[in-house]
């Protein structure tokens, strides 16, 4: 399979030198698919040919056992004594072994080294055998590009007038926060859905015209309707002072996706074999619109009056093959906004900063790994 060599070289190494079972069964299915280690060097195959150790299925591998929804805001503190803070790497998925699984990540921690972009709390979903939103990475350290590929613009974050978070503390520390600037605040499982709190405050501050910042708060509900199926809805909540500000958010298909719509609030891409829907349901009055850059494509979704404090409410939603998903009744009453879908009812309340989730919701309840 052309494009394996990256992945398929750590995964020898993990299984060949550490007895790493659950990398052994990732290279299997590769082998299968048709990579071949021998095919870039003769060494490589060699090595896995005298491997001894015994592919371990990941989903019951005790090494994943509580990885359907995990943060490693703790891991950090092993790796870099300056710090006692995580790098706080977030992931959400229904599973470890089919294409179909649906997979989100995330990062709200640390802006360590010079390749640290201004991307807390940006994410990336892949579902249903297709890649939907992504990170765009570096691509060239050609001074426009690169700068571009660094910013907030080239990520799933929210720009006050256009501007975004900081990256200055690339390879500096921090007097106060030391590396760390955003944090995990939440991540818990509960029957039916997950539920992920990341503060982003600190990230937005290091922008020279974000330095007055007084809140940036993201939050990320999961909805598990089955073992494998669900869909996202991200709360962002933004207020840079006192004064009206236009919020805007960007979104970054994958390279192979085409955006088959995008107008209002709302944005179809469609893959080979599924759809992600995709809905700013509140506020109401947003308007999307489609840019290039360096060659990247991407649709921007901006609120068409400034406003002084911004809570956007967006769904998610991937669907198989020609499928449909089903209605987003926006919820709007009082200080309560959120979104009705199929009897689950996702809500935010302004005046307490709380989401509460209720409704038709399934009995299925991920496993729970590592801590915020």
């Amino acid at each position: 399979a052309p494009g394996t060599y990256s992945v398929g070289l750590p995964l020898l190494v993990a299984a060949s030198e550490y007895g790493n079972g659950v990398a052994a069964w990732y290279l299997k299915a590769l082998i299968d698919s048709g990579w071949s280690p021998g095919s870039d060097s003769p060494f490589y195959g060699t090595i896995w040919a005298a491997a001894p150790v015994k592919p371990e299925n990941p989903e019951t591998s005790p090494r994943l056992s509580e990885a359907f929804a995990y943060s490693n805001d703790d891991a950090a503190k092993k790796l870099d004594k300056r710090t006692d803070h995580g790098s706080g790497h977030v992931f959400l998925r229904t599973g470890f072994t089919s294409p179909d699984d649906i997979y989100f990540a995330c990062q709200a921690g640390d802006n360590q080294g010079f390749h640290g972009h201004a991307d807390q709390g940006s994410y990336v979903l892949a579902a249903y055998g297709t890649k939907f939103l992504q990170d765009l990475f570096a691509g060239s350290y050609d001074g426009k590009q690169f700068s571009y590929r660094h910013s907030s613009e080239a990520h799933q974050t929210v720009l006050v007038d256009g501007a975004g978070q900081g990256a200055e503390v690339q390879g500096l520390a921090d007097l106060d926060t030391g590396y760390k600037i955003a944090s995990v605040e939440a991540l818990d499982s509960h029957s039916g859905y997950d539920y992920l709190r990341m503060n982003l405050l600190q990230a937005y501050r290091y922008n020279p015209h974000n330095r007055t910042m007084r809140k940036a708060m993201r939050h990320v509900v999961f909805v598990r309707r089955t073992e494998r199926e669900g869909y996202f809805v991200v709360i962002d909540d933004l207020q840079r002072d006192d004064d009206p500000h236009t919020y805007s958010h960007p979104f970054h298909p994958w390279r192979r996706v085409r955006v088959m719509s995008a107008e209002g609030g709302g944005i179809v891409l469609s893959g080979s074999k599924a759809k992600l829907h995709i809905a700013a349901v509140v506020p109401k009055e947003m308007a999307a619109t489609r840019h290039t850059k360096f060659r990247d494509s991407f649709v921007l979704l901006t609120h068409t009056k400034p406003v002084v404090r911004f809570v956007m409410v967006t769904v998610l939603y991937p669907v198989k093959g020609a499928g449909a998903p089903p209605a987003f009744v926006p919820v709007e009453e009082g200080e309560t906004v959120g979104v009705m879908i199929d009897g689950v009812r996702v809500a935010f309340d302004k005046s307490t900063d709380a989401v509460s989730v209720s409704g038709n919701l399934s009995n299925v309840k991920a496993r729970l790994g590592g801590r915020p």
